[in-house]
């Protein structure tokens, strides 16, 4: 804080002694986010890896689905699989590890500036890490109770088919 006796006075509201709005961002929020950088960094190369990781796996199950053509396992699996895994490496690692990317790029942006805008920017690409992050963890867990239950459902299926059958 200055000693100006001739700037004008200016009320504390909330109590602290921290710096204000006009003074930038404080040291102790620059030095959290600057040490949460590099894991933010570290986590998001992760999953930028094991998305490319599944999405190999997938062109792969691909070409081995169409090389393996035969009466029992029919090439439309071997795609169906390879469009999961392509679907599944795009929304759990790569959209995310974009997105971490970008929160640790806003970081790096704030601890040059040091302006109360970049470390709202920088906030709200983390919430948006973590909004995703919920709206996939519901998601999952929808079809998670789906298969439970569809597992569930295809013995009965098959009993009631089967008792059916043998009338």
């Amino acid at each position: 804080m200055e000693n100006n006796p001739y700037s004008s006075p200016a009320a504390n509201l909330f109590g602290s002694v921290s710096e204000t709005s006009a003074q930038g961002v404080s040291e102790p929020v620059l030095l959290q986010l600057k040490r949460t950088k590099p894991w933010v960094r570290l986590i998001s190369v992760c999953c930028l890896i094991l998305g490319i990781l599944m999405l190999l796996a997938a062109v792969g199950m691909a070409i081995a689905g169409a090389s393996a053509f035969d009466s029992k396992a029919p090439a439309a699996v071997g795609g169906v699989v390879a469009i999961i895994y392509a679907v599944m490496g795009l929304l759990i690692y790569i959209y995310p590890g974009v997105k971490m990317w970008k929160f640790a790029n806003r970081i790096a942006t704030l601890l040059t500036r040091r302006s109360d805008e970049d470390l709202i920017a920088a906030l709200d690409q983390q919430r948006s890490i973590w909004k995703y992050s919920g709206i996939l963890a519901l998601l999952l867990i929808c079809i998670m109770v789906l298969a439970i239950l569809a597992s569930l459902a295809v013995p009965v299926f098959n009993a009631i088919q089967s008792s059916a059958a043998g009338q």
